[in-house]
């Protein structure tokens, strides 16, 4: 992307976020990226750097932590260990162990998951630093930088023999010194160096009664150094096992140096990776400090902004710790809408959200992650085309209005579908009536040429042109007329007023120079205003009887979701009595078979006559059979009324009394039970082999008293009866999901309720309070259930609801 004027990207705000991407580098060579970091020119760089960096912010909003450090730039090093026998410093030598270090750290972070940051991954990989020399660094040279004894068998050889050469030195300096002490010559008790030689201090005027050679001289010339004859070869030994010391450091280094050598485009290679890393995490920690997400980014000039907010007041307001919120806007620019023109009052916002849009189109450019929510998009743009600001020069002779013009005239001759334009307080600088038609002229020729443009002003005219021009959009910065504030909000579709005389109300300017404004206004002005003002106060009111209307539909929408599951439950309670119901009349069935046997056997046993016994038999499986078509019937009508049955009939009460004999069912389930008695408020209702005691609205009437039928039932309990000492009065729930939770409730229950308990205990633990607060909603939604609440502390107190059913 070109900026212009060269001023463009200070201008948007897109120096505070350089600033910003600056501060998080962490190494030399990333500053070294860092300032030659230039705009991308296609599109495909861009989204790949915009794929890297929001793999990495992911990264840094997760527990897990790349293990990259702070790495030395090494690139000089690497130079002058090119040559033959080159010699680097073992600062050089720590430097190159270092970065092998770190990236091989890195490396192995990136290879150990193949599905972690694929993006960042690919180019990571490339990494191929010899981790052997780490260690051969290692035990040559110390943190502190020192060749250590270990660096080579010589050198440690070496070190030993100049201690011990050293030791003797000073026993014989000892020596002497003690002797010239006896005598009278010397005062000190410890020998010193000289020129690195081991010397004793004698009075200067006992120098020649010292054999030796004298060294130096104290400041006062009252004692001189002397180094004693029986200390001189001694001291030799020492001087030419130091330079035996110095050659073998030398040599190891050299030896270093080659290893250095032989991998130093695979190490330059590295400082150029780890370099990019560095950049890449500096711009994911700016995009995680922003709340920052990736958008689309094509090549068609469209820009669908949602919640965006100005990256620069982001970190503006975050530096200075101020914590106050951007409030975000909402811009749509495309084939359809080329150009945006926002009025609105003074110090409304109108700049900041016109700066914005700019800010984000160089972000863009750079691979930099925006300020928006996700689901936005924002292309790239081949130019940046600016006019903002008093750009007027004395030495170029230029006014305000000129400067103006100058930028107005470049920008007509290169802007393009692929340039996006932004003009603050259009018009401005001259006449009103000749700088608004200037104004309105050059916005004409821009839309003619599909740039893509964003304009602020106070000028009527332009406004007016923004409603009347296909692809031109009014948008207005919001104003609050009771508080007389800006709200810095941006409403696209609605022209704004400047709110001139309000705004000079509120500063105190006097009530009689209001008045008079205004008529000089004159009405047509005033009413436009007015009108202006109206349409904002209307769009207001319609927002919040849209955020009203939208909040009321969440809460239908959980209620139906809530009588759904309810709904569900039910019929899955049905279905289990159903199932329940045809095993009881499958085992009758079987029973009366075996029944039929044993009247044959004893037919044949009693030897009645073939005829008769055949009859019996064709009677008893016409019998038979007539049992087993009706309980298929039956089963076929209960499967239609489930299916069949609608959500608005769960739990409806039915109308008319109810006798005796009635068929009924209990809120709205699947299953019939007979009306045995009734008693004001309680009715007896036979389910099966259960009796279930239930208020009258829980009842819904099905049919009448039923014909009076003889019929052989089979003696024994009914597998599947239910009372209340086989039904459980405690669920214990802990542990499950909230879906599993609801599953388990609702069934328990209706079994608590068929058996006629009034109350049961639900275990759910203390935990999060999570699975506490779903059982909550959950029973409050029920209509059996009269009551709920936490359990006495010595019954398991938060852990436990003690649910009462009606």
């Amino acid at each position: 992307m070109i900026p212009y004027p060269a001023s463009a990207w200070q201008k948007v705000g897109f120096d505070a976020v350089r600033r910003a991407v600056r501060d998080e580098i962490r190494s030399e060579a990333g500053e070294g990226v860092f300032d030659a970091w230039s705009a991308f020119r296609s599109v495909d760089a861009v989204r790949a750097e915009m794929r890297r960096v929001a793999e990495l912010q992911a990264v840094l909003e997760s527990d897990e932590r790349i293990p990259f450090e702070s790495t030395p730039d090494v690139t000089d090093a690497l130079r002058r260990a090119a040559p033959r026998d080159a010699m680097l410093a073992v600062e050089d030598l720590l430097d190159v162990a270092r970065l092998i270090q770190v990236a091989a750290q890195v490396r192995a972070w990136f290879a150990g998951a193949p599905n972690r940051c694929p993006n960042v991954r690919e180019d990571l990989l490339e990494l191929d630093v010899p981790a052997a020399l780490v260690g051969t660094i290692g035990q040559a040279i110390g943190d502190d930088g020192s060749v250590l004894d270990t660096a080579s068998p010589e050198l440690g050889r070496i070190r030993r023999a100049l201690l011990n050469t050293r030791n003797q030195v000073r026993e014989s300096a000892l020596r002497a010194l003690r002797a010239a002490i006896a005598a009278g010559w010397a005062t000190e008790e410890q020998p010193t160096l000289r020129a690195g030689r081991m010397v004793i201090p004698v009075r200067a005027e006992a120098r020649r009664k010292v054999q030796g050679f004298v060294h130096d001289v104290s400041a006062t010339g009252q004692t001189v150094y002397v180094e004693p004859a029986a200390s001189l070869d001694l001291n030799n030994d020492v001087r030419a096992l130091e330079l035996e010391e110095v050659r073998e450091v030398e040599r190891i280094r050299r030896h270093l140096t080659d290893a250095v050598r032989t991998h130093r485009h695979a190490l330059a290679a590295a400082v150029q990776i780890m370099a990019r890393l560095d950049l890449w995490l500096a711009k994911a920690r700016v995009a995680h400090r922003m709340d920052a997400s990736m958008p689309d980014v094509g090549t068609d000039g469209r820009v669908d902004v949602k919640g965006g907010r100005s990256a620069s007041l982001v970190l503006h307001f975050e530096t200075e710790g101020k914590g106050r919120p951007v409030v975000p806007f909402n811009l749509r620019m495309g084939p359809d809408c080329a150009m945006i023109v926002i009025s609105g009052p003074n110090a409304g916002g109108k700049s900041v959200a016109m700066k914005a849009v700019g800010l984000m189109a160089a972000m863009v450019a750079h691979g930099l992650l925006l300020p928006v929510h996700p689901g936005s998009r924002f292309d790239l743009f081949d130019a940046l085309m600016v006019d903002i600001g008093d750009e007027q020069s004395l030495e170029d002779d230029l006014s305000t209005f000129s400067s103006h013009l100058t930028n107005l005239t470049h920008i007509l001759a290169e802007s393009t579908p692929s340039t996006l334009v932004l003009i603050d307080e259009a018009g401005t600088g001259t006449d009103p009536e000749a700088g608004g038609a200037i104004a309105q002229a050059v916005l004409e020729a821009l839309v003619d040429r599909g740039a893509r443009t964003v304009v602020t002003t106070h000028f009527g005219p332009l406004k007016v042109f923004a409603h009347d021009r296909e692809g031109v959009e009014n948008a207005s910065m919001m104003f609050d007329q009771a508080r007389l504030a800006p709200t810095y909000r941006l409403e696209v579709g609605l022209p704004g007023s400047s709110f001139a005389a309000e705004i000079a109300d509120r500063v105190g300017l006097p009530a009689s120079i209001i008045h008079r404004a205004r008529e000089l206004m004159g009405d047509g002005r005033l009413r436009a205003d007015a009108l202006i003002a109206e349409l904002v106060s209307k769009v207001a009111a319609a927002e919040r009887h849209e955020r009203e209307t939208a909040r009321a539909y969440r809460e239908v929408e959980e209620q139906r979701r809530k009588l759904e599951e309810r709904l569900s439950s039910v019929r899955e309670e049905a279905e289990v009595m159903r199932t329940q119901a045809l095993a009881e009349a499958e085992g009758i069935v079987k029973g009366a078979n075996r029944l039929v046997e044993r009247t044959i056997r004893e037919i044949r046993e009693s030897q009645a006559a073939r005829e008769q016994t055949e009859a019996a038999r064709s009677r008893l499986v016409e019998a038979r059979e007539n049992v087993q078509s009706r309980i298929k019937g039956q089963a076929g009508k209960q499967k239609k009324q489930t299916s069949g049955r609608r959500v608005a009939d769960v739990g409806r009460p039915g109308t008319g009394t109810l006798s005796i004999g009635d068929q009924v069912r209990i809120d709205g389930g699947e299953a019939v039970g007979e009306v045995l008695s009734m008693s004001g408020k309680e009715v007896v209702v036979a389910l099966g082999s259960m009796h279930v005691r239930a208020k009258p609205d829980r009842l819904t009437k099905v049919g009448g008293k039923k014909k009076q039928e003889v019929r052989v039932r089979q003696v024994g309990t009914t597998a599947g009866g239910a009372s209340i000492q086989d039904v459980s009065t405690r669920l214990d729930i802990r542990g499950f999901r909230v879906d599993e939770a609801a599953a388990a409730v609702v069934p328990f229950l209706d079994r608590a309720l068929a058996a006629g308990l009034d109350r049961v205990d639900i275990l759910h633990g203390k935990g999060t309070g999570a699975l506490r607060l779903a059982v909550a909603e959950l029973l409050d939604a029920t209509p059996h259930v009269a009551d709920h609440h936490e359990a006495p502390l010595d019954e398991g107190g938060a852990g436990v609801t003690v649910v009462r059913l009606a």
